[in-house]
């Protein structure tokens, strides 16, 4: 059963409110003209489905020209990250989620790739300062100078909402010598928010002068459910998670931390206050973090996870937590729960949750079987 909290259209899905949307179809790879992304975008209503059509599948609808500006509520969903891709060819932003699209804006199902907001820039792949949620969606190779080398959620108005869920952040960067923080994902401004759930982050490079190497906030609040950020490398210090501001909350249950590299606190940096763990969480390094509770794992837990690739039938990376890994079983059914306390029924994978007598700590679920084979073929 699904439960809302806060964030209403994103956690209880957008789809349901728009039951006679319009649907626009996505035929050419061009970047401009008719069948293209861009005109579908383009004066699209409120409400409006857009898809692709599978004769695209595994081909790259390359951005030649300027960011998609999605300015209403809409839902751009693919045929899957290895069918669907969309590049920025390391020249330019991807998307540009605004304001005015308050009613929330989903993308899903696609990959989004090779996004570049240059060495002043921001948000390599996208820039929200609306209402966004991503869902089934892989984000790799993106990057920016300053911050949010794959997305900067940013607060304008009534927007800089960003909800993921089930997706996979990779191969992001930032590196400018004055750079910021979240060579992945940077929040700023007060009121900002982001919901992270059953995502991989990993593999994310913030250069020698920055830090976050997978999530910085700079204000407002974050949550991370049954996610796994690690490795991660974050320069200066928050190798996976930089906390930049003493107002901004973070909240952390079920979730692996591990594996980070920064000079200053290698996972997690800033977290003195203002962090609380809902349990079930394994920090390896915990820095100035203070809030943990009885239920996390001791710090320093080897997390015994396999290598980030593809996994399951949606084929996004995961890392697979291996035989004998303290992440296995760990989670009661009480506490295996989504953001706002309902049943967190599926992994990263759509693999549903539990797969032995209790939920694993992390993004996804070993399944005795498919894993097993997995790790068999040798690619631990």
């Amino acid at each position: 059963m699904k439960t809302c909290g806060i964030a209403i259209l994103f956690l209880c899905g957008i789809g349901s409110a728009y039951a006679q949307a319009t649907t626009r179809v996505v035929t050419t790879i061009a970047d401009a003209g008719t069948g293209s992304l861009r005109a579908a975008v383009a004066g699209a209503p409120d409400g409006t489905q857009i898809t692709f059509d599978p004769a695209l599948n595994g081909q790259v609808i390359t951005l030649t020209s300027t960011p998609i500006v999605i300015a209403t509520a809409l839902t751009i969903t693919g045929n899957g990250a290895s069918n669907t891709r969309i590049s920025g060819a390391n020249a330019r932003r991807l998307f540009e989620v605004s304001s005015s699209a308050a009613g929330g804006t989903a993308i899903r199902n696609l990959t989004l790739a090779s996004g570049n907001a240059g060495n002043a820039g921001s948000g390599g792949a996208i820039l929200n300062t609306g209402v966004l949620r991503l869902e089934g969606v892989r984000l790799t190779g993106n990057g920016a100078g300053i911050s949010g080398g794959a997305v900067l959620n940013q607060r304008s108005g009534a927007g800089g909402s960003l909800v993921v869920r089930g997706s996979v952040f990779d191969a992001n960067t930032i590196d400018a010598a004055d750079c910021g923080s979240g060579a992945a994902i940077r929040s700023e401004g007060a009121g900002a928010s982001v919901v992270i759930v059953n995502t991989t982050l990993a593999g994310n490079t913030a250069g020698p002068a920055c830090s976050g190497g997978a999530i910085g906030i700079g204000n407002g609040s974050l949550e991370v459910v049954s996610s796994t950020l690690g490795p991660n490398t974050g320069g200066r210090s928050g190798g996976n998670l930089y906390k930049g501001a003493r107002a901004a909350t973070i909240v952390m249950r079920n979730t692996v931390l591990v594996e980070g590299s920064a000079v200053l606190n290698p996972d997690l940096h800033g977290a003195a206050i203002g962090f609380a763990s809902l349990g079930s969480n394994l920090v390896g390094d915990r820095g100035d973090a203070a809030g943990f509770v009885a239920s996390d794992l001791v710090a320093g837990t080897p997390p015994m996870l396999g290598a980030l690739q593809p996994s399951g039938a949606v084929q996004l990376p995961a890392r697979v937590p291996m035989a004998g890994s303290a992440l296995l079983d760990r989670i009661g059914a009480a506490a295996c729960v989504d953001v706002g306390g309902g049943a967190l029924g599926v992994d990263q994978r759509g693999v549903v949750r539990p797969q032995g007598p209790a939920c694993d700590i992390g993004a996804v679920e070993r399944t005795f079987g498919l894993d097993e084979l997995l790790f068999a073929d040798g690619f631990e």
